[in-house]
């Protein structure tokens, strides 16, 4: 029986339909090929479907695989973390390499809501630039609780 850890945040269009995964961790050090493996790890041990998108937001980057990725398949786009998410660590008042655990998540989930609804603090070139950004507005972020 395959163990199942619920992904940190899902987002849903409107009429309910999954948009997205969003994994968070706090790893520095991060690469491509190191994401992809999770990537793999974490959609093989949930039952999510064909999910539109897949982001997994590291200390130091963000990956985001598009529509189609296959299994295995690098990110289609990568964005620093520190850069992408800058506003939001100059209003917690903490440094991006300082942040710890869920306060990472929490910031996160700012990031994410604020991409639903348009904010232009929230956008990042490879965000935008993936279709993401797009395919999250006025969609529903849900956290999702560690069983």
């Amino acid at each position: 029986m395959r163990s199942s850890r619920p992904v940190d945040f899902l987002a849903y269009r409107p009429h309910g339909r999954l948009v997205a995964a969003i994994e968070v961790s706090r790893k520095t050090g991060s690469t491509p090929d190191w994401a992809a493996e999770v990537r793999d790890a974490v959609m093989g041990s949930n039952e999510l479907g064909d999910v539109p998108y897949f982001v997994l937001v590291a200390a130091d980057r963000i990956y985001i695989w598009g529509v189609g990725s296959p299994a295995g398949a690098p990110p289609s786009h990568v964005a620093e973390t520190s850069t992408a998410l800058e506003w939001y660590f100059r209003r917690a008042g903490v440094d991006a390499a300082a942040i710890h655990g869920l306060a990472f998540e929490t910031l996160v989930g700012w990031w994410l809501s604020d991409l639903t609804s348009g904010e232009p603090k929230a956008q990042a070139d490879a965000v935008a630039e993936s279709g993401l950004q797009s395919a999250l507005e006025g969609s529903q972020i849900n956290h999702q609780d560690a069983a």
